[in-house]
């Protein structure tokens, strides 16, 4: 069953509007003017697949707002103004495979929000206020495919965060403000089919044919090579 609910402007969610939703598997509530859940909100819709709040106002993600939905595969929260999430929020979504935090106004990830999500294939963290990250993120989630951290503050990465993500295909960090990479970023890395770096202005500097030396990330950024030089030939 398919729900959705957009275009309307409910505050809250409130456990009443989907008790007898049992069979729904899949559930928008997009652009909306939602600005906060309710605990349990979804307790009675514990066979939702996908759930997609993006667009709307909420300001902070809790513990007990999704913590029923066991079966969740898809998490859209994108364009909210979310600028904080409890670091076990995620916690029993164990077959979560993708969350959209893009478009938001996040400056701190826990280190531990991903950390029981191992079957975890997209992060979208684009577009937030993201000035640094610790080195276990991602680490809980060896199955990632895709990582997305454009649009944000971040000056440095840190060394080894991506030590245990070896299936990766898209990694994203345009539009942030590094100043350096970390000796060996992308070395454990043999699927990467996408990396992009653009607009970091303080970048070129620290760029070198070495850091890219597995053959599908020199392609992907051939141009970008072309444009601002290397300090190796």
């Amino acid at each position: 069953m398919l729900v959705t609910i957009f275009g309307f402007h409910p505050q809250k969610v409130e456990l009443v509007t989907f008790r007898n939703g049992r069979r729904l598997r899949f559930l928008s509530l997009r652009n909306n003017n939602i600005t906060s859940l309710r605990k349990y909100a979804f307790q009675r819709n514990r066979g939702l697949l996908a759930l997609s709040l993006a667009n709307n106002s909420l300001t902070s993600i809790k513990y007990k707002h999704f913590a029923k939905l066991l079966r969740l595969r898809d998490l859209d929260l994108r364009s909210n103004k979310i600028e904080s999430i409890a670091a076990k929020s995620l916690r029993m979504m164990k077959r979560l495979e993708r969350v959209r935090f893009s478009h938001n106004r996040l400056q701190v990830v826990p280190d531990n929000l991903f950390r029981k999500n191992t079957a975890l294939l997209e992060v979208w963290l684009d577009h937030n206020h993201l000035e640094s990250l610790d080195a276990q993120t991602f680490s809980h989630s060896p199955n990632l495919h895709l990582i997305n951290l454009e649009g944000n503050r971040l000056v440095t990465l840190p060394r080894g965060f991506l030590r245990m993500n070896r299936f990766l295909t898209n990694l994203y960090f345009s539009g942030n403000k590094l100043e350096a990479l970390p000796n060996n970023l992308l070395d454990e890395q043999n699927f990467l089919e996408e990396v992009t770096f653009n607009e970091n202005p303080d970048l070129p500097a620290a760029i070198t044919l070495s850091t890219f030396k597995n053959s599908s990330c020199i392609y992907t950024l051939k141009d970008m090579l072309q444009k601002y030089g290397s300090q190796e030939t």
